[in-house]
């Protein structure tokens, strides 16, 4: 069986103040915006290769 291991806080040790919830909510969209960044640049080279196949066109040929 997988055992999961959950982490139970303290009240006070959940509660933070607003300028280290202010950093895990700026670390986070920093990290997504990251990632949308890489999945558009993959999309962009994936579309640009199959455009290239339609066209009859290669490495060789360019």
């Amino acid at each position: 069986m997988d055992e999961r291991k959950s982490t139970v806080f303290t009240y006070e040790e959940a509660q933070m103040n607003k300028d280290q919830a202010m950093f895990l909510l700026t670390e986070g969209q920093s990290s997504l915006s990251k990632a949308v960044a890489d999945a558009d640049s993959m999309n962009v080279d994936q579309e640009f290769r199959l455009t290239m196949l339609e066209l009859g066109l290669t490495d060789i040929s360019i």
